[in-house]
This record gives structure tokens, sequence and C-alpha cells, in this order.
């Protein structure tokens, strides 16, 4: 009844990769965009969840609702991320940063997903002619955008820091070589 055979590689390599070239912030950085990709199967896993819950198959109308819950699940950590990206601009440490971002960023990031979560319950409780290919599409973006807000809300400021802190150690110390005066001496 729910098989997943064939869709999970193609959501967890395909579309972030895709979301990423599209949604990314033009002044990210490499580890911050992954931050984003992090998202994704976070909101899938929540929209998988969801169709399991209802006893719901995997149709193509839930893979519709699974890619435009790409967008909207990278939304919520674009703007965390963007607005951290600000903060350590202005010299802020990066535990200060996330935790201003995710302050900041808490009532707009809830408002956009109440509103998206308001305007799929109907699709969610369709009922008539075409009811089922609602259904799917409402319950895997309910249910994504569910996991993806609170999660989302939770992680994207910690992934943040940790990601910051592992691309802190992976650059190179600069050399103390010696400068151009010093060599004309």
């Amino acid at each position: 009844m729910f098989s997943v055979k064939g869709v999970m590689p193609v959501t967890f390599t395909g579309i972030p990769n895709w979301a990423m070239a599209w949604t990314a912030p033009k002044t990210a950085a490499a580890p911050d965009m992954s931050v984003f990709i992090v998202s994704i199967p976070v909101a899938t896993m929540g929209a998988l969840a969801g169709l399991w819950f209802l006893h719901m198959p995997l149709s193509i109308y839930a893979q519709i609702g699974l890619v435009l819950l790409v967008g909207l699940a990278a939304k919520n950590a674009i703007l965390i991320v963007e607005f951290a990206m600000a903060e350590r601009e202005k010299g802020k440490g990066f535990r200060e940063a996330a935790m201003d971002a995710a302050q900041l960023r808490f009532r707009p990031i809830l408002m956009t997903a109440i509103s998206s979560i308001a305007g799929f319950m109907p699709l969610v409780v369709a009922a008539g002619a075409g009811a089922a290919s609602r259904q799917a599409i409402g319950t895997a973006v309910v249910g994504g955008m569910v996991a993806a807000t609170v999660m989302s809300l939770l992680f994207t400021p910690v992934f943040y820091v940790v990601m910051q802190k592992i691309s802190g150690f992976r650059k190179k110390k600069p050399e103390t070589g010696l400068t151009a005066e010093k060599e004309a001496v």
C-alpha cells in the first residue's frame, strides 16, 4: 500500500540540488547552503509520515506535493540563515547570530507555515469526485510543513553554528611568510 520504491533516491539527491540552484540566496557560502539541504529531507519525512498515518499511497499527486514542499521548506531555512549571515557581518558570533535569527524570524516563519497549512487543509478533508488526488497533495504538504516548521525552528540555527565551526576548522591559517617590504631589504 505504501511504496517508496524509486522515489527516495530522487527526493534526497535530485530535488535538493535543483532547489538549491533556484532558492539559495546569492550571498550564501558553501557551508551556509548545506543548511538548506537539511531542511528538505526533514520536510519529506514529515510528508511521508502524514501519508503513512492516514494510510494513503505515495501517488503521483503526493509526489507533486513533495515538489511543492521543497520550496516551502527551504524558505524557512533561508529566512533564518540569511538573517544570521547579516548578523555575522555586523560582528556577532556564530551562536549569537543564529539565536537572534531564530528569535527574530520566528514570527514570519510561523505565519508562513500556518497560512500554508490552513490553505491546504481543505484539500486534506476534500470529498467528492477527485477527492483522492486533492487529499494526497494536501496530506503531503500539511505533514511536511508541520515537520519542516518545527524542525527548522529548532535545528536550523544549531546546524548553522555547527557548519560554521566546521568550515572554520577547514580553512587554512594564513601563512606567516615574508612580506614584500622584508624581501626588499
